[in-house]
């Protein structure tokens, strides 16, 4: 359902010119005050915003449980263990919209390796009177296949973020569902 949106007075759009600004963001009510009316603050309703909580879980749900399209929910993410489609099968949704558009992916998947790659060597330091190069022998492979097996679930997770993102920023290609 569209939110609907109340006439403003004239004026009241070219903001910088009159100086007012976003104050509060309160019950999905975005209000602009004026700084110039001395005294009194006169509220002025831009637009009622919907609440998107239900469809950040549901998205979420989708693309790091059943690694389906944001979107629709039925089109496929990846192609094979780490190829991510170009875009969803039945709605149409592009993935990788622009060049560098997975870069997030790579920093969350590098950031939650390096966590696992410090755990294991606080537990192994700690636990174990293991030499260096045993260490290294047991932990580099472990944390490569770690590495390994996240990425997908970050690639998946990333796509959802930025899908959520272009929902609430209202971007036209977009159609939540």
């Amino acid at each position: 359902m569209r939110a609907r949106t109340r006439p403003v007075a004239r004026g009241v759009r070219d903001s910088r010119a009159l100086g007012l600004f976003y104050a509060a963001s309160r019950g999905g009510l975005r209000v602009l005050f004026s700084r110039r009316l001395r005294g009194a603050l006169r509220p002025t309703t831009m637009s009622v915003t919907h609440d998107t909580n239900p469809l950040r879980l549901r998205v979420l749900r989708r693309v790091l449980t059943s690694r389906t399209c944001p979107q629709c929910g039925t089109g496929r993410l990846f192609r094979s263990w780490a190829k991510l489609e170009e875009r969803c099968a039945s709605c149409g949704l592009v993935y990788r919209r622009e060049p560098g558009s997975m870069t997030g992916s790579m920093y969350s998947t590098a950031v939650v390796t390096e966590i696992f790659a410090a755990l294991l060597i606080g537990l192994a330091w700690v636990l174990t009177d293991w030499s260096t190069a045993v260490f290294i022998a047991v932990a580099v492979p472990l944390v490569l296949v770690f590495s390994a097996l996240v990425l997908p679930l970050c690639q998946a997770f990333w796509v959802g973020i930025e899908y959520l993102t272009d929902v609430g920023n209202g971007e036209s290609w977009i159609r939540p569902r």
